[in-house]
C-alpha cells in the first residue's frame, strides 16, 4: 500500500491526490485500502476514492493487459490512453460466480445475467470457479446451491442506479431466469472437479493442483 500511495504522490496529466499516510491507509479482511483525495482544476475539493489491495489469493491464470473500451473524450486527450494488467476474462466470470454463491447482490446478478448469453470458454469457466470456491472458507460449488440462491436472493434494484444509464431499468425476474438457465454448464463436471467439490475436508491439495494446471493449459491453447 505504501508503494501505491507513493505512486499518486506526484500529480499527472492535473490530477493529485491528498492523503495522510499515517490515517488514510488501513487494513482490511483481505489486504489493504486507502482514502485518498482525488482533485483537478475545476474541482479542487476533490471528491474520495477508494483504493484496495487484495491478497486473499494469487490469481490462477496470467494476468493480461486489458485494452481500454474507447470512450468519445480519448481523442481530446494529450496522450494515448494506455492498457490495464487485468485478470483473465474466464477468470472474472469465475470470481462473479464465486461471489454469486456467498452472497446476494444485485451488481453481481446483473453482471452474470449480462454474461450468460456471451461467448466464454463453460468448461474453463467451472473449472476455475470449482478452484476458487475450493479454496475459500464458504462452500463447494454446488449449481443447484447457487440457482437456489439466486432465486431467492432478496435485491435491492436501486443498488444498480448510479452503475446504469438513467433510461436501463432492468427486470429482476428476468435476470434471475437468464443466470439460472445460462450457468447451467456449472452442473456439468468433470471427475475431477466432481472430487474437489466434494472434498469438504480440503485435503485433496494434489487435485487442486492438477485442476489448476489444466486450466492453465487450457487458458493458454485458447489465446
Amino acid at each position: 500500500m505504501l508503494k501505491m500511495l507513493d505512486a499518486v504522490a506526484e500529480p499527472f496529466q492535473g490530477l493529485s491526490f491528498r492523503f495522510d499516510r499515517d490515517k488514510d491507509w488501513y487494513f482490511t479482511e483481505e489486504g489493504l485500502a486507502a482514502n485518498p483525495v482525488c482533485a483537478h482544476a475545476a474541482n479542487e475539493k476533490g471528491v474520495n476514492i477508494k483504493i484496495q489491495v487484495s491478497m486473499r489469493e494469487q490469481p490462477v491464470l496470467s494476468v493480461r493487459p486489458a485494452t481500454q473500451l474507447d470512450q468519445d473524450y480519448f481523442k481530446l486527450l494529450a496522450f494515448k490512453p494506455g492498457t490495464v494488467p487485468s485478470l483473465a476474462y474466464a477468470e472474472v466470470i469465475a470470481e462473479k460466480i464465486r461471489a454469486a454463491s456467498q452472497r446476494s447482490k444485485i451488481r453481481d446478478l446483473y453482471d452474470l445475467s449480462e454474461i450468460a448469453s456471451r461467448a466464454f470458454d463453460r468448461d474453463l469457466v467451472r473449472a476455475l470457479a470449482v478452484i476458487k470456491l475450493w479454496e475459500s472458507t464458504g462452500d463447494n460449488l454446488d449449481y443447484k446451491r447457487f440457482a437456489d440462491r439466486i432465486a431467492e436472493g432478496d435485491y435491492d434494484l436501486g443498488e444498480l442506479t448510479n452503475l446504469l444509464r438513467k433510461d436501463q431499468r432492468p427486470d429482476v425476474k428476468d435476470m434471475m431466469d437468464r443466470v439460472i438457465e445460462g450457468f447451467r454448464f456449472l452442473g456439468t463436471m468433470s471427475e475431477l472437479e466432481r472430487a474437489l467439490v466434494q472434498d469438504s475436508k480440503r485435503s485433496r491439495r494434489a487435485d487442486l493442483n492438477l485442476l489448476k494446471d489444466e486450466a492453465r493449459k487450457r487458458s493458454g491453447a485458447a489465446v
